[in-house]
C-alpha cells in the first residue's frame, strides 16, 4: 500500500463509486474553505485506489487547532491495515499542522468502526454541536415516485391531493431569491433557538455548487390573489348550494329520510362558510404572493441532501414544506438519486417536530458509528473541550431561556 496525493475529479469519483459522503467530497471541502485548511489524500494497492479521505483543519482562538474527518474514511472498514494506515496518516497531517486534536467520524453503521480503537484513537465521550449528529433520517427513493406517494400515510396522501387547490409555487435557482430565504431563516433560527449561517456562507455554497451543476436552491411561494379568487368562487357554490337545499327542503315531506339529509346538507354548508370566511378575513391583510419556506439540495453520487430548511410562520396550515420536501424528491430522482437524505437528528429523546415531520416522509434513521477521537496535545486537548463543552452548555441555557420567554 501507498500514500498518495489524488486530484479532485480522482478523489470524487472513487467517493460516488463507493458511496462515500457528500461530507468527503472535494466541492464540500471547497465550500469549508472559509474557515478550514483542507488536505486530501489516497491509498492506492497495487495501482488501485484502495481508501480515501478529506480532512480539514481549522485553528481557533489561543493554541487550540483540529483536524477533522466529517463522515469519513472512505475505505474497506473490515481491513485493519488499512484503516490503520488512514488513521496513521491523518495523524501525521494533524501533528505537521501542530494541531491538538484529531476527530474522526466514520461514515457507517454503529459498530462497524470499533477497529479505531485499535489504531489508537478512542470514543468522544462529549457530544458537541461542532460535529456532525449520531443520526440521519434517509428516504429510499429508488422507486417511481407514484409508489413512494402511495407508501405514505392516508393523511399524507390527502394532503398531496389538496396541493393543486392551494396556489403554492416551487420556485428553483434563482439566487436573487437568497436574502429572502435569509429573511425566513431568520424565523426559522428564532422559532428553533438555534443559529445556522449568514447569507454570504449561502451564496457561496450556491456559487460552489451550481458550477458543478450539483444543487437546487428551492423557494415556496404562495399566490394569495389566486387564493382569494378560488376562495371567492368556493363560497358562491357554497352558497348556491345551500340555496338549492333550502329550496328543496320546502317541498320536502318532513317525515322522510330526504327532509333530514336536506337539513344536514345546510349545516354542512353553514360550517363550510364560516370556515371559508374566516381564512378570507386571515388572508386579506397577506400581500398578493409571500415566499414560504426554502432549502438547498445538495447531490453528490445517488444521494440528495435536504440542507438548511427554512419555514416562514405565516400560513404554515398549508404545510410549504411538505410540499417543498415532494417536489425536491421528484428533481432527485429525475437526477438518478435513490436516497433522499432530509437531514441529521441530534437525540431520540428531544422531538420538537422535526422527527415526526420525517417520519411523516418516510425517513429511516441510519445509526452511525460513534465520534472517535485522538488527543495530539493531551493538555491542550483536554483544555479546549473542556471550553466546548462549557459554551454549549451556556447556549441551551440561553435557548431555553428564550423558549420559556417566548411561551
Amino acid at each position: 500500500m501507498e500514500i498518495v496525493k489524488i486530484s479532485e475529479q480522482e478523489h470524487d469519483a472513487f467517493l460516488k463509486s463507493h458511496d462515500g459522503s457528500l461530507l468527503q467530497s472535494s466541492l464540500w471541502q471547497q465550500m469549508k474553505a472559509i474557515d478550514w485548511q483542507g488536505y486530501r489524500f489516497a491509498i492506492r494497492d497495487n495501482g488501485e485506489i484502495i481508501g480515501a479521505a478529506s480532512i480539514l483543519m481549522r485553528k481557533f482562538k489561543g493554541p487550540f487547532k483540529i483536524a477533522y474527518v466529517p463522515r469519513g474514511f472512505v475505505c474497506d472498514w473490515s481491513n485493519e491495515a488499512l484503516v490503520t494506515a488512514m488513521v496513521n496518516e491523518c495523524v501525521r497531517l494533524a501533528k505537521e499542522q501542530k494541531c491538538t486534536s484529531l476527530i474522526v467520524e466514520p461514515a457507517v453503521q454503529k459498530g462497524q468502526a470499533a477497529i479505531l480503537a485499535k489504531a489508537g484513537m478512542e470514543i468522544m465521550k462529549e457530544d458537541l454541536p461542532l460535529f456532525q449528529p449520531h443520526y440521519d433520517s434517509i428516504i429510499d427513493i429508488s422507486m417511481p415516485y407514484e409508489d413512494y406517494v402511495n407508501s405514505l400515510s392516508k393523511n399524507i396522501q390527502r394532503q398531496i391531493r389538496h396541493y393543486p387547490s392551494l396556489q403554492l409555487e416551487c420556485v428553483r435557482n434563482d439566487p436573487s431569491l437568497i436574502p429572502e430565504y435569509c429573511r425566513i431563516n431568520a424565523e426559522t433560527e428564532k422559532r428553533q433557538g438555534v443559529h445556522l449561517r449568514d447569507q454570504a456562507y449561502f451564496e457561496e455554497m450556491y456559487r460552489i455548487f451550481s458550477k458543478a451543476d450539483a444543487i437546487d436552491f428551492l423557494m415556496v411561494r404562495f399566490h394569495n390573489d389566486q387564493y382569494q379568487n378560488d376562495i371567492r368562487n368556493h363560497i358562491k357554490e357554497v352558497i348556491q348550494t345551500k340555496k338549492e337545499a333550502e329550496e328543496a327542503l320546502k317541498e320536502a315531506d318532513p317525515v322522510k329520510k330526504k327532509y333530514k339529509l336536506l337539513q344536514n346538507r345546510i349545516k354542512e354548508c353553514d360550517t363550510e362558510l364560516t370556515a371559508l370566511q374566516k381564512r378570507q378575513e386571515d388572508m386579506k391583510n397577506l400581500p398578493d404572493s409571500l415566499f414560504l419556506s426554502g432549502t438547498f439540495v445538495i447531490y453528490f453520487g445517488k444521494t440528495a441532501y435536504y440542507l438548511y430548511a427554512a419555514s416562514s410562520d405565516e400560513l404554515r396550515f398549508l404545510r410549504p414544506s411538505l410540499y417543498m420536501n415532494l417536489e425536491a424528491i421528484q428533481d432527485a430522482q429525475k437526477r438518478g438519486c435513490t436516497q433522499y437524505n432530509l437531514g441529521g437528528v441530534l437525540h431520540l429523546e428531544e422531538d420538537d417536530g422535526l422527527m415526526e415531520f420525517k417520519r411523516l416522509l418516510n425517513g429511516q434513521l441510519f445509526s452511525y458509528e460513534d465520534i472517535y477521537v485522538k488527543p495530539l496535545n493531551p493538555l491542550l486537548h483536554k483544555v479546549f473541550f473542556s471550553m466546548l463543552v462549557k459554551r454549549k452548555e451556556k447556549a441551551e441555557k440561553e435557548a431555553s431561556a428564550s423558549h420559556a420567554g417566548n411561551a
